[in-house]
């Protein structure tokens, strides 16, 4: 299977929110008040989601009040990086690079 990140947002600010697919699974990542929190989804699964043994991948952390955007793509593909490295994916860096590449367009995108 030939794996592709799909970034189909990634924005806002009460919640900071990203989402779209990682092959064929979803994921969704979300920072508001104190904390973080990403999800990868089992095929078929919507995310976010409630019952954890619908998750194949999750992730939880700080989010401080002074983080914005860029700091979230760091912890974005920080969570992809641990994915991949669970699932023995051998194609991560380049798929990391182009993600941390369309994280930053879209900041700019909006402050532009």
């Amino acid at each position: 299977m030939n794996t592709v990140i799909e970034l189909d947002y990634f924005g806002g600010y009460a919640p900071i929110q990203a989402w779209g697919k990682v092959s064929n699974l979803n994921f969704y990542f979300r920072a508001r008040w104190d904390t973080w929190a990403f999800e990868i989804g089992k095929p078929g699964v919507e995310v976010p989601t409630t019952e954890n043994d619908a998750l194949l991948f999750a992730r939880e952390g700080e989010f401080l009040p002074n983080d914005f955007h860029e700091e979230m793509v760091d912890v974005i593909v920080n969570c992809f990086q641990e994915f991949f490295t669970e699932t023995r994916n051998s194609h991560a860096t380049d798929l990391l690079s182009d993600l941390n590449k369309k994280l930053k367009a879209s900041i700019n995108l909006k402050s532009g």
